[in-house]
């Protein structure tokens, strides 16, 4: 499907919305990463207490082990026993040495270099039991040696008791500390939990200003031209002023009521000159003077008038759709059909009355197709079915949306599902003529009406109730001076095809 989309230069509204998005984002992520932060650092300090509480009870689990050894050393004098106590102290020397560097209290340290002190004394006991079962095997082994050596084992299971008090001391320091340590962090999860109540507050109270504030920029605007529409539609001409709504500069809001009032003045003229034209034209139906209507300027100022009758409706349509998706909370949505709407209007203001390419009424048409698409849903199809090798010859402004225009409401009007709607072109070199198609599977005509729709839409009357097709076969005619021709095809519950053929002149045709 050739579809050619195209966007404002500025998407002021989209990117406060990105803005404001990235700025809850940031914070977001910042309130993660200070808890993630205040989780580790909680977590490295329980680790902490936990290591040096196991750590004084692997020191006193290989005390015990160490004095059951030495037990053993004394009574059998095996120096395998020695070698592993003379490994145990090491261990717990380093075990000690381990503890003394963590910072828990000066009740700790105290306590703790008091159990290195009687570690020491307990290990040169442990000394000088070895030196004396040294002695055992030599000659100068007495009794009284032996009475000395468990005199001197005495004396080490005393210093192994006083060492075994001290550890409810130094396990109470670590519990007291412990406590500490845990209404600290109590006291610092209270305070954050205020201060992130408090930051979540702000950012909510925040959050709901500046979702107000984008939100009236969008939708109150979108709103008077709504009621600016009513009028319109309604013929208040007259009493339809100019709307004067302040909105941030260069927006699409801002665009989409510079672009209102324009087409508002444009209508007011093409209103007071068709009023004039009514009265001109009673002028000469009563002096009989019927060949005044075939002259040029009249049949433009009537045209035009028809072509401006039309966007009035189509507005007031489109808007009410906008203000659905703005009420429904789908900004993106609403600046997509708004930059669609503010394009075809610019279109239709800047070339009303001139003629275009058709390669560009395809290009607008494809706003148009776009409004409707959304509008509709999945309840009509549009497709494109284009041979391009044409599309550069002129033509009236506005002549294929009316065509589209009459096959969703008269052809696809009841149609809840399925509906499709084809515009298609093809190039006729051999009888230098292109045509252009809008097909649509509606309910279909019968053959009587047909013939009385084509001879309404061909008659020099503009029917009211076919202003669409009247207009584009009119002004067809008054540009290519009588040429051009429409044709319509149907068949009941299939389809219904209305064709344009327009003339081709040398040199607008592509090779291909």
């Amino acid at each position: 499907m050739a579809c050619i989309r195209r966007k404002l230069e500025t998407n002021a509204i989209k990117t406060r919305m990105y803005q404001w998005m990235m700025y809850i984002l940031g914070t977001a992520i910042a309130i993660n990463v200070i808890t993630t932060g205040f989780h580790f650092v909680n977590l490295s300090e329980y680790k902490l207490l936990t290591e040096q509480t196991m750590k004084l009870n692997q020191f006193y689990t290989d005390l015990k082990s160490s004095n059951a050894r030495l037990m053993n050393y004394v009574q059998t004098g095996a120096a395998d026993s020695y070698k592993d106590l003379e490994n145990m102290y090491q261990e717990n020397r380093s075990v000690l040495q381990k503890l003394e560097d963590a910072k828990v209290s000066q009740e700790f340290t105290r306590d703790l270099q008091d159990v290195s002190c009687l570690f020491e004394v307990y290990w040169g006991r442990i000394q000088e039991i070895n030196e004396k079962i040294g002695k055992r095997n030599t000659k100068d082994f007495t009794t009284s040696l032996l009475v000395e050596i468990y005199d001197i084992y005495e004396r080490a299971q005393n210093v192994y008791e006083l060492i075994c008090n001290d550890y409810n001391m130094l396990q109470s320091s670590l519990v007291e500390y412990a406590g500490i340590k845990q209404q600290m962090v109590s006291r610092q999860i209270k305070i954050y939990y205020v201060e992130f109540a408090v930051v979540m507050i702000l950012l909510i109270g925040n959050g709901i200003w500046n979702g107000r504030t984008l939100a009236e920029q969008i939708v109150k605007p979108i709103q008077k031209l709504t009621e600016k529409a009513v009028e319109i539609r309604d013929g208040n001409m007259k009493d339809c002023q100019v709307l004067n709504l302040e909105t941030p500069a260069n927006t699409e809001t801002e665009i989409l009521i510079q672009v209102f009032n324009m087409m508002l003045d444009r209508i007011k003229e093409q209103f007071n000159l068709s009023e004039e034209n009514s009265r001109f034209k009673a002028e000469l139906y009563k002096k009989e003077i019927d060949q005044m209507k075939l002259e040029g300027r009249l049949r433009n100022s009537e045209l035009k008038a028809l072509q401006m009758q039309m966007n009035p409706h189509f507005l007031f349509n489109t808007l009410n759709m906008i203000s659905q998706t703005v009420y429904l909370g789908d900004p993106e949505k609403t600046i997509f059909l708004l930059q669609k709407t503010a394009n075809l209007l610019r279109y239709s203001l800047d070339y009303m009355g001139k003629s275009v390419t058709l390669e560009h009424e395809i290009e607008m048409l494809d706003c148009y197709v776009c409004l409707q698409e959304q509008r509709f849903g999945e309840r009509i199809e549009f497709n494109f079915d284009f041979d391009e090798s044409f599309h550069q010859i002129k033509v009236p402004c506005l002549v294929l949306q009316p065509l589209v225009e009459n096959s969703i409401t008269h052809g696809l009007g009841m149609c809840t599902e399925k509906g499709e709607v084809l515009i298609r072109t093809r190039c006729l070199r051999d009888e230098n003529k292109g045509y252009i198609s809008v097909i649509d599977n509606g309910a279909g005509i019968p053959a009587d009406k047909l013939s009385q729709i084509m001879h309404t839409v061909k008659s020099e009357n503009v029917s009211s109730s076919m202003i669409g097709l009247s207009n584009v076969y009119l002004r067809l005619q008054n540009f290519y001076c009588g040429r051009a021709d429409m044709e319509l095809y149907s068949i009941c519950g299939e389809k219904t095809e209305v064709r344009l053929i327009l003339p081709l002149n040398e040199g607008e045709i592509e090779n291909v």
